[in-house]
């Protein structure tokens, strides 16, 4: 089972003397293409696998807000069960 936080790059702050178009060009260019080609290489190779994407949050956040936090338990439960997906 993995558990991928896909960040939102307009929730950060973009640093000075970087255009906020600009750096959303590069997220979508090169972070994006990051995640997908990890989530696509755990779907490949591991046996009885499970993905759970979680956007709108972050790695600290995650555990203490209720929607995302009930998704992943919700999501391990099923995994440890192994329930189909």
């Amino acid at each position: 089972m993995a558990i991928y936080v896909i960040p939102d790059p307009s929730a950060y702050e973009t640093p000075p003397g970087i255009d906020p178009s600009q750096a959303h060009g590069m997220w979508e260019q090169f972070g994006k293409s990051m995640f997908e080609r990890e989530i696509a290489h755990f779907e490949r190779d591991m046996r009885n696998r499970r993905v759970v994407k979680l956007a709108g949050t972050d790695h600290n956040r995650f555990l203490h807000d209720e929607k995302p936090r009930s998704i992943v338990v919700n999501e391990t439960r099923a995994f440890l069960l192994n329930e189909a997906n």
